[in-house]
């Protein structure tokens, strides 16, 4: 009697395992179902990709990146193309990488739809691998970031150096060299002299010519504020008048406190 119990004991805890076993590779087998089919079902695939007006990126470019990012399986399972588990990071990263944007969101909008929008840098100047030939927009910090277009409307500063290198997706200098061409530009501005084309050799001493008039020589170390008001006092102390301003060959600023020019 007592061995009987024994085994009945037995068996029922062996059901019980076998129940838990059974129980547990279900629900893991309904789960990874579940995951499967959500994953893959058409009704969460993206349909739309939907990009904003651009001034200078081919939105057929950006719809090539999704596409690269989206074709295909996880461990060949489960679909990219799942508008809650596409890789939203990779693609905007590769988007400014590869077209050199200032910002990229990716908004979605339920089930299939795919809404982007693009921060395009906006042109300060264009830089041009020699004279006539093939020419980059660049922004205020410097960086080349597309091709420039053939009608250029903007009055854009022309950008050049001696320098046979890649442009496209560098810098002309460091940013705070170049912001420091920013800030004499605009400041040259209140003075009503404008810039037309910056130059450089040794990228220590930098040419901006001004429009109709002298060309100004800086460092890559002078401050835009005392360059400036420099020429400035330069000009008013020597009354120089804007005819005699356009007769000046250049305006050498390197000096701190001193100014030295040539007559044409």
């Amino acid at each position: 009697m007592h061995k009987n119990k024994i085994t009945e004991l037995s068996r029922k805890k062996r059901r019980r395992f076998f129940l838990r076993i059974f129980i547990f590779i279900f629900m893991i087998s309904s789960l990874s179902y579940g995951i499967y089919y959500f994953f893959n079902h058409p009704k969460f695939q993206i349909k739309n990709i939907e990009i904003e007006d651009l001034k200078y990126t081919e939105k057929a470019v950006i719809l090539k990146i999704f596409e690269l990012n989206t074709s295909g399986k996880h461990v060949n399972l489960f679909s990219k193309n799942n508008i809650l588990f596409f890789s939203e990071s990779i693609i905007s990263n590769n988007i400014k990488d590869i077209l050199s944007v200032e910002n990229v969101s990716i908004r979605r909008e339920f089930p299939d739809i795919l809404r982007v929008e693009i921060v395009e840098h906006e042109p300060w100047g264009i830089w041009c691998e020699n004279i006539n030939t093939k020419c980059y927009l660049v922004n205020k910090n410097g960086l080349a970031f597309v091709s420039a277009p053939e009608i250029i409307l903007e009055d854009l500063i022309k950008i050049s150096d001696d320098k046979n290198k890649d442009i496209l997706g560098n810098n002309f200098v460091s940013e705070d060299v170049f912001s420091k061409f920013v800030r004499i530009e605009k400041l040259l501005r209140k003075i009503n002299v404008s810039i037309s084309q910056i130059t450089t050799k040794d990228y220590q001493t930098f040419i901006l010519q001004t429009k109709d008039g002298p060309k100004l020589f800086i460092d890559s170390k002078n401050d835009p504020v005392e360059v400036v008001n420099n020429l400035k006092t330069t000009i008013e102390q020597e009354s120089i008048h804007e005819i005699q301003f356009k007769n000046i060959e250049y305006v050498d600023l390197r000096f701190r406190g001193k100014a030295y020019y040539k007559i044409k």
